[in-house]
């Protein structure tokens, strides 16, 4: 017995002093555990409890505005920002799914079975449900006072004028960034700097809690841009333009209006269009500026160009003749006049009213093939003209090294070269301003936040030709409105320069040009002498009439009619 009841007494002993060991170390892995959670690993649980308490979310800078002057001084908007209603769920917080989603389905024009399952669905903390909306959705949402029903306020680009100067403007996506036209190449300056707020946050993780300690770091806004375009010569360009491509059912054009002696751009428009407040409902080929990205040998209108670099080199006079033979072979290359006919001994002034291929020829040749192709690079073909808008192609001018002689010839006439139409009527307006080639720009000022204010002025790149070649190749291109092509681009009781342009269309696989395609343009400028604007109107692919005169000449001809109208210039007749 003895013996047994030692046997029990150790026994519960050893046990006892296994519980104490035991106790001991799991307090020693306590004390472990603890030291490790509040002193080793504090700052990684600090951080897990602050990112459940507390939110740290950009606070975007507004976006600065774009504007035209009015006739008057005053600036007008042509996009601006405008705060506007979302309204978002909390599901949590909803304690009747079904009759929430019955009440706010007549408002927000949403299915009620939509609207169910997102508010039935707990694990999502924040759920949109409808941005942009009116004063009156904004309203009954709030009279309804529903749980986990929300309303957030959200700055959105709206653009007052719809569709004006779309094409000019451009567009801000949903991440706020700016595409095409104005909006992309200004988007750094327009879109300023966000700032940031770190705040204590309700159950959603998405409410900061008025009150609650929070660091805002102030954001700086975006820049104003004031533009060049004048709202009503752009709204007549769109009009008339639109309705000179639906009269013919052209595939497209584009159309500019510039101050040739300043380069101010003063309209410019391109159809089809589109309206930037609803760019995600239009196809993306509408949102192409096609009068700064498109690229077309220019046919005709560049025989001007021609006769400047020829004028101005004293190889030809708008007196001087040779004798049309109707057709020329120039390496290879089969050349003649667009009505097939020879013209017998004409003089340069005829060349340009008839706009024979083969005298543009005759002029080139004269001239040479280096120095024509000098006054071509002088002019700036085949370089950007740095007008400040997205997608300015460059266009296409072969190097003089290794070019025939047959693609040289085919320059004089508009082939063999490709320009966009702000080159175009860049180059053009040296006809119109005594010479000079000058920097097209859509930009007169910048207004910083902060006070400062960018301004822009004319700019001059260089004296391309003579203005005593400039004055003749003007008065050649009247005599092209009096008696020769541009007839229909006639306004009574002005002296109007013009030049039409019938241009064929390069195949695909560059074997010759399409049978069945035209692109017709237009240059125009009034009055003359002094003229005070210069228009360029490009129809491309016309249907069922061949020649510029009868699509691009009458919209330049209404419209510069309009202008003189509107600008109130006597007539100089």
């Amino acid at each position: 017995m003895r013996n047994k009841s030692y046997r029990e007494h150790t026994t519960q002993k050893s046990r006892l002093s296994f519980l104490m060991i035991a106790i001991v170390v799991l307090f020693s892995v306590l004390t472990v555990r603890l030291f490790l959670i509040q002193v080793v690993y504090h700052p990684k649980y600090l951080a897990l409890a602050k990112k459940q308490q507390w939110i740290s979310k950009q606070v975007p800078a507004k976006r600065g505005k774009i504007f035209t002057k009015e006739p008057n001084g005053e600036k007008y908007p042509l996009a601006l920002n405008e705060s506007k209603a979302m309204v978002y769920a909390v599901p949590k917080q909803v304690k009747n799914a079904a009759g929430a989603a019955e009440g706010l389905a007549g408002i927000l024009g949403i299915p009620k079975e939509e609207l169910q399952a997102k508010l039935a669905d707990k694990s999502d903390f924040y759920v949109p449900l409808k941005h942009k909306l009116t004063d009156t959705e904004a309203k009954k949402i709030q009279e309804l006072g529903i749980d986990g029903i929300n309303l957030e306020w959200e700055d959105w680009r709206t653009y007052p004028e719809d569709e004006l100067s779309a094409s000019v403007l451009g567009f801000v996506n949903q991440e706020g960034n700016g595409q095409y036209g104005l909006e992309e190449y200004f988007n750094n300056e327009l879109k300023g700097i966000s700032g940031k707020l770190f705040a204590k946050t309700d159950a959603s993780r998405k409410i900061p809690i008025l009150g609650a300690s929070s660091i805002l770091g102030g954001a700086e806004d975006g820049a104003d841009i004031t533009i060049t375009i004048d709202r009503v010569v752009q709204s007549k360009a769109e009009r008339l333009l639109k309705e000179g491509v639906e009269k013919h059912k052209a595939a497209g054009g584009s159309a500019i209006v510039m101050d040739p002696e300043t380069g101010k751009i003063l309209a410019m428009t391109s159809w089809p269009s589109f309206n930037p407040n609803d760019f995600s409902n239009v196809s993306v080929s509408s949102f192409k500026n096609e009068a700064v990205s498109s690229i077309w040998e220019p046919g005709s209108i560049f025989k001007v160009i021609t006769m400047l670099s020829g004028n101005d080199s004293g190889k030809i006079t708008p007196e001087t003749t040779f004798t049309d033979p109707g057709s020329v072979t120039v390496g290879g290359f089969p050349i003649k006049n667009s009505d097939l006919k020879a013209h017998g001994k004409v003089t340069m002034t005829y060349v340009l009213e008839q706009s024979l291929n083969v005298g543009a020829v005759w002029v080139q040749q004269q001239l040479g093939k280096a120095a024509f192709w000098e006054y071509l690079d002088k002019f700036g073909f085949g370089s950007k003209t740095g007008i400040e808008v997205a997608g300015e192609a460059s266009g296409k001018l072969a190097q003089l090294k290794g070019l025939g002689d047959g693609d040289i010839a085919r320059m004089s006439f508009g082939q063999a070269i490709a320009v966009t139409p702000i080159q175009a009527i860049t180059g053009l307006a040296v006809a119109a301003n005594g010479g000079k080639l000058v920097k097209p720009y859509l930009v007169s000022e910048i207004s910083y936040p902060d006070g400062r204010v960018q301004k822009f002025q004319p700019q001059v790149v260089r004296q391309v030709v003579s203005k005593e070649a400039a004055d003749k190749t003007a008065a050649m291109m009247v005599s092209v409105v009096e008696r020769g092509h541009g007839k229909q681009a006639k306004v009574k009781g002005y002296r109007i320069a013009g030049k039409t342009g019938t241009a064929q269309v390069p195949r695909v696989d560059g074997k010759g040009y399409e049978t069945s395609k035209t692109i017709g343009s237009f240059v125009l400028f009034a009055p003359v002498p002094n003229p005070k604007f210069i228009i360029l109107v490009k129809i491309d692919n016309p249907k069922g009439v061949q020649f510029a005169e009868s699509t691009a000449a009458p919209v330049a001809g209404k419209l510069a009619q309009e202008l003189l109208s509107y600008w109130g210039i006597a007539p100089n007749e």
